[in-house]
């Protein structure tokens, strides 16, 4: 309850505070040890700490259960603790950080592991020195206030040094911090029940819309949120974004567009080429309604992409622009499928300039399967004097390769003669530098007629 109202001051409910699915969760397990409910936490002895997680991590806990196959934990080191055995997962500290170096840096001021009442322990009854009795015989709340007199004799309101008085602002005789109606020298007035907020009989912890009448808890997509409160038709649990459709990603024209930096989730899309190997690593996905904006680049930086062509995938993260590419800055990548055939084809551009930088049309394009046919060499090196392996073909339309040569061991260059023909090339409609270029995969995006354009 601490935590879950903690999270309701700071606005962060809706990803914090609550187990349940897609929340965010620190969590710590105790032991009973005879105690019932919260009893088992406040009463808790060190040895009563049976697991520690951080993330889903975890971080401490009894030693038979850290070391499970449940759980990935790594290195832990296996330490007694009050005669139980318990393990402390402390790489991430560094590599020559241990319980006894721990121990030994603390151990002058406070012990790593204390059995019972530790030594100079602070004390949880409130003082202040403004009021050095503290609790007394004639004064409950230790405020400095006799009972006889105080307008709160149970709760703390010490004397205001700005009135000169304790608070009571209805002059009520009854202090403000006891006062259930404090601007009201009647009992008359309604009392807001901070532990539901909309008032519906729902606890605010149990309720799936806290600021929302919806007695009857109604989540048709069953993902927390109640149907009064979630504007999402699909289901999103916790503080996941509501799925788009990745042309409303893509198309600032969409109603939907989210806008740059956001957080942004797709569903069904199909991957069609993987870029893994060196740089900047990811791979490209679509939709299968083979629309214009249906397509977009899923950046995965020094994270190898574990998909393959033809897998059908979710995704979660950050949508951005990386210098004109639209890119979503991957959080959550699920496959769905792993399936390695695509259910579309290229798309066919009988006119290759369609895909070129100068059409008005290219962008909308941008990060989906293409092809061209019957096309030839029309600039060995568009660079020139630079060199970055590109080549131009009718429609001055570049081909790039950006995807293929990020694979180890493969490369596409322009050492192909002018004029040198191809009935077909497939590959993904790109843009970097400036310029739209279609992005072959791999050998077999190229229908060769002439020169082979690829070692």
């Amino acid at each position: 309850m601490v935590t879950t109202n903690a999270t309701y001051a700071t606005g962060t409910g809706l990803a914090i505070g609550l187990l349940k699915p897609g929340y965010i969760a620190d969590i710590s397990i105790f032991a009973a040890s005879g105690h019932v409910d919260h009893e088992a936490v406040v009463e808790a002895e060190l040895a009563d700490t049976v697991l520690v997680l951080r993330g889903g991590v975890p971080m401490y806990g009894d030693a038979d259960l850290v070391a499970s196959a449940a759980f990935e934990a790594g290195s832990c080191e296996a330490f007694d603790v009050c005669d139980v055995q318990k393990r402390a997962c402390l790489s991430e500290l560094g590599n020559t950080v241990t319980i006894a170096s721990l121990s030994a840096a603390i151990g002058t001021y406070y012990p790593l592991i204390q059995c019972g009442t530790p030594m100079l322990e602070p004390s949880c009854i409130p003082t202040r020195d403004e009021y050095p009795d503290g609790i007394t015989v004639g004064d409950a709340d230790g405020d400095g206030v006799d009972d006889a007199t105080d307008n709160c004799a149970s709760v703390f309101n010490p004397v205001r040094w700005l009135e000169d008085e304790q608070g009571d602002a209805d002059s009520d005789g009854v202090g403000d911090v006891c006062d259930l109606c404090p601007l009201d020298n009647t009992d008359a007035c309604v009392v807001p029940d901070a532990n539901d907020f909309d008032n519906d009989g729902v606890a605010n912890a149990s309720d799936n819309c806290p600021y929302t009448d919806n007695p009857f808890q109604v989540d048709t997509d069953a993902d927390g949120h109640g149907d009064v409160c979630d504007s999402c038709q699909a289901a999103n649990p916790g503080p996941s974004p509501c799925p788009l459709a990745i042309p409303d990603i893509r198309d600032p024209s969409s109603l939907a567009y989210p806008g740059e930096g956001a957080q942004v989730s797709i569903t069904d899309a199909y991957v069609t080429a993987v870029r893994a190997g060196m740089g900047s690593q990811g791979f490209y996905v679509q939709d299968d309604s083979l629309e214009a904006f249906s397509g977009i680049f899923i950046y995965t930086g020094n994270t190898v992409p574990t998909v393959q062509v033809g897998n059908r995938v979710s995704v979660q993260g950050t949508y951005t622009e990386y210098f004109g590419l639209a890119e979503i800055e991957s959080t959550s990548i699920t496959v769905d499928d792993n399936g390695t055939d695509l259910p579309f084809l290229p798309i066919a551009f009988a006119d290759p300039s369609e895909l070129a930088t100068a059409s008005a049309t290219a962008e909308q394009w941008e990060s989906m399967l293409v092809s061209v046919g019957a096309v030839s060499i029309t600039t060995v090196n568009p660079d020139a004097p630079s060199d970055f392996d590109e080549f131009e073909v009718t429609g001055t339309l570049r081909v790039d390769d950006l995807i293929w040569d990020n694979a180890v061991g493969s490369g596409l260059g322009n050492a192909c003669p002018l004029n040198t023909m191809f009935s077909e090339i497939i590959g993904i409609e790109g843009y970097s530098f400036n310029n739209f270029k279609l992005q072959p995969r791999f050998p077999e995006d190229f229908s060769i007629v002439g020169c082979t354009p690829y070692q």
